[in-house]
């Protein structure tokens, strides 16, 4: 009778070179996982994810923005703030690189039901710039699964953020676009 994990070499590999083939298999597995997994960013959510911010974590969100920029500025701030794929800050940086001395002041406050942003808390704010000239910002507060975060935390920037209703099957479908110039209309 023969066993079979104690092959001959005419009947093909010994059982311990086929164990070894398959741990080196397992092992390749694993490390090429964990490499994917502990990679910085693997959990972000896609753009479309929702989570409903509320109004108190978008103003805390604000509040924390506001303090950051008032004591280290305006360096790494898109690095450390503006890290949404869809963010403008860099942009908003170039357009007006400093920020103001004063904090703004929050005209009002609403909810994007719609479109890519859905769920995300826009706080309208009006303020001076640093030459004293008014601005009106929509500073969107966004949650992609990885707590509340400003979409540009260029607060200052005077972006604001408009929606049309697409052309799909039906008009609830929403495009979210951004401009620079005019005048928010979120409070209106």
């Amino acid at each position: 009778m023969h066993h079979q994990f104690l092959r001959s070499p005419s009947n093909g590999p010994a059982w311990w070179v086929r164990w070894a083939s398959w741990s080196c298999v397992v092992g390749l597995i694993s490390a090429a996982g964990t490499a994917i997994f502990t990679a910085p960013g693997w959990w972000k959510a896609p753009l479309h994810y929702r989570t409903d911010v509320s109004e108190s974590a978008a103003r805390t969100v604000l509040y924390e923005t506001i303090g950051r920029v008032l004591v280290q500025g305006t360096t790494d701030l898109c690095k450390q703030l503006g890290t949404d794929p869809a963010s403008s800050c860099a942009t908003s940086l170039e357009r007006v690189p400093t920020p103001p001395g004063r904090s703004p002041g929050i005209q009002c406050v609403t909810q994007l039901i719609d479109g890519p942003f859905a769920g995300a808390t826009v706080l309208t704010l009006r303020g001076r710039d640093d030459l004293g000239e008014p601005y009106t910002t929509d500073f969107v507060v966004l949650d992609r699964g990885y707590g509340p975060q400003p979409l540009d935390p260029v607060y200052w920037s005077g972006l604001h953020i408009v929606e049309t209703a697409g052309n799909g099957p039906t008009s609830q479908v929403k495009t979210t676009t951004w401009r620079y110039a005019g005048e928010s209309t979120r409070c209106n």
